[in-house]
């Protein structure tokens, strides 16, 4: 999940429930950059903030309603997880078709490299984690071919039982949908966050830590800081008003300058 792309597409897939009450209680988890997720047993919203400001999503499983939100641009964009899917396919495809033949060619060559390359050995291992936000973890060591590809702190305390069944069901539509922003299948193959290991892992239940290494021997760390029970106003899960709708393949090429 934490390269930057499926961290990414991960991060869009959210759960939007909506009532008749004001308010709904819900679990609040903010990392140490602010960026704030908020939890509930058939729902997910999660805040994002990065070096191009702010944007939230939003998702009801029950509903299958999405809505991605730009707070710089105001604008959002508003479907089912199948139009979303179809829109990531389409925006994927027409930008390989504006591709100079250079890099259309490149990216042939980087299929039929993917393609060649042997199956990944992945093997988990996993022990006694430290306390995070106030709960007990465990921590799981995920290896690639023998060396170390990132570390999970997951937690299933029995208090977040409600919360840890709405994540797992995020976690799972989540992989459908990064499958549609993959140019060839065999991206899939060679990526650890699709193998049947690490979706293991992921599902354990919450994951509270991860620090993510890369080919260059540096790391990406996310940690929460804090998870908290709270009342939020329901309008924390709507599109701000006054803000333009787009489709979602419209949003895509909003956002990235297109």
């Amino acid at each position: 999940m934490h390269n930057k792309i499926f961290h990414y597409l991960i991060s869009i897939v959210t759960l939007l429930f909506l009532s008749s009450s004001v308010c709904a209680q819900v679990w609040v988890m903010t990392e140490a950059d602010n960026s704030t997720t908020y939890i509930g047993e058939n729902w997910l919203k999660s805040i994002e903030y990065d070096e191009e400001g702010v944007s939230s999503s939003i998702y009801n499983l029950s509903k299958d309603i999405m809505i991605l939100i730009d707070e710089n641009q105001e604008i959002y964009a508003k479907g089912s997880s199948i139009d979303l899917c179809n829109a990531m396919k389409s925006f994927r495809d027409d930008m390989n078709k504006n591709m100079p033949a250079s890099q259309q060619k490149m990216m042939q060559d980087m299929i039929k490299a993917e393609k060649a390359k042997p199956a990944l050995e992945i093997t988990v291992s996993k022990s006694n984690g430290e306390k995070i936000a106030g709960y007990q973890t465990t921590k799981y060591s995920i290896f690639i071919n023998g060396g170390l590809y990132e570390e999970m702190w997951i937690t299933n305390d029995s208090e977040l039982s409600n919360i840890i069944k709405g994540y797992k069901k995020v976690l799972k539509e989540g992989l459908k949908i990064a499958e549609c922003s993959v140019p060839d299948e065999a991206f899939l193959r060679s990526s650890p966050e699709f193998s049947n290991e690490y979706k293991e892992v992921e599902m354990a239940g919450v994951t509270l830590k991860s620090v993510n290494y890369d080919d260059y021997g540096s790391n990406r760390q996310i940690e929460v800081v804090s998870l908290t029970k709270e009342d939020i106003s329901t309008s924390e899960f709507q599109a701000p008003e006054g803000y333009k709708l787009l489709s979602f393949k419209e949003y895509f090429m909003a956002t990235s300058g297109m």
